[in-house]
């Protein structure tokens, strides 16, 4: 995640990479590349933007979180997403992690 206030424009993004390819997603954008044999060097992969998977309609999920933080903030809004959710949802992550770590090691 990186935030760069001394830019003319907001930047947000999250980077999830894995051993089967990468998915970008941020403000305005989805980008998902997948792990293919390269065409450069025997023996190893590259990753190849899949062209095949549009980024969603617009959802406003960005400007809805920081409008929620803002709010709870200003006292006007209980949090929507708390900590304690967020920690389940790495747990989550984690566990799915472990499972498809043992499904390759067969």
């Amino acid at each position: 995640t990186h935030f760069r206030s001394n830019k003319k424009f907001f930047g947000f993004e999250v980077e999830i990479i894995g051993s089967l390819g990468r998915a970008v997603v941020g403000n305005g954008y989805l980008d998902v590349f997948t792990a293919k044999e390269s065409k450069f060097y025997s023996g190893f992969h590259s990753l190849t933007k899949d062209k095949r998977i549009k980024r969603p309609k617009k959802t406003g999920y960005f400007a809805n979180m920081i409008e929620n933080a803002v709010d709870f903030l200003d006292g006007k809004h209980e949090i929507v997403s708390t900590l304690e959710n967020g920690i389940k949802t790495l747990d989550l992550i984690m566990k799915i992690k472990n499972i498809l770590k043992k499904k390759q090691s067969f």
